[in-house]
């Protein structure tokens, strides 16, 4: 009679196996919280870290005045969850209290290199976790494990005349200069608006019939924002803007704000083959 022995492990070493698995797990948690910005920058500890000299503009939306020093800068921003006192016990900061160390990190690395580059400014700041890109400028990305939290931004630095206008409360959302109004088409020209699809002309139509302020966005492949019952026009022109250059990829224009339009075609544009696509929700 052959004997089969049959293979297993003990109770203690199952014990111990499971122990090791829940460290490994633990230790390997990456947690993505999306945090408000404003909380952060309005920290006396930041505020004096970065120096009421320079501008912080979050979201891709760029001020024109700015002048760039250097572009595509990409910093790290690291905090561990250091034990502090409460009600008598040592206790680790909490995923959220940890991430705005790391955020207000990441900012002091980007102010020393504006300094070091002559720059003022700060803008086009977005989120850039393993060169993904999270563009918000009220909400930043961060990744909290067991021993550490991280934020990644890439940002451009500038230089410009002087402080830069932010509309109160939304911070990177900048007040952009309105062109005036050209002569390329009346505002109720459906057919003149450039690159659109019949989607693209539905979603004019309806936009014709918003109150203002209101702003529509074009880009040369076809994509379209628009943006109404903002505080106004230049705020509306920096959130469509974004949202404009979010969906398409490349540079977006200005086709009109509230009664008339303000597009200029420039010499590409105007050579340049179309393609129309729809909107991206």
């Amino acid at each position: 009679m052959i004997k089969i022995k049959k293979a297993g492990l003990s109770l203690p070493c199952i014990g111990l196996l499971a122990s090791l698995l829940f460290v490994s797990v633990a230790q390997a948690r990456n947690t993505t919280l999306m945090m408000p910005i404003k909380e952060v920058l309005e920290q006396d500890t930041v505020k004096q870290t970065i120096g009421p000299d320079m501008t912080i503009v979050f979201g891709s939306a760029t001020p024109s005045e700015v002048e760039f020093r250097k572009q595509g800068v990409v910093v790290e921003g690291q905090a561990r969850p250091n034990k502090i006192e409460q009600w008598g016990h040592s206790v680790p900061l909490d995923d959220a209290s940890t991430c705005q160390l790391a955020l207000g990190n990441a900012l002091q690395e980007l102010a020393r290199q504006a300094r070091q580059s002559g720059a003022n400014a700060i803008v086009g700041i977005v989120s850039y976790y393993k060169n993904k890109i999270f563009d918000s400028g009220v909400e930043y990305e961060c990744h909290a494990g067991m021993s550490r939290a991280v934020v990644t931004l890439k940002a451009n630095l500038g230089k410009g005349p002087g402080p830069i206008a932010l509309d109160a409360g939304k911070p990177g959302v900048s007040r952009q200069p309105i062109p005036p109004a050209s002569n390329f088409a009346a505002v109720g020209d459906i057919q003149r608006v450039p690159f659109l699809d019949d989607k693209g002309r539905q979603g004019y139509r309806i936009w014709l019939t918003k109150t203002p302020p209101k702003v529509f966005v074009i880009s040369e492949n076809g994509r379209w924002n628009s943006s109404w019952g903002g505080s106004g026009p230049e705020e509306l022109t920096a959130i469509a803007m974004k949202g404009c250059i979010n969906q398409s990829g490349t540079n977006c224009q200005l086709y009109a704000v509230d009664s008339h339009v303000v597009y200029r075609p420039s010499v590409t544009s105007e050579n340049a083959q179309a393609i129309p696509v729809s909107e991206v929700p």
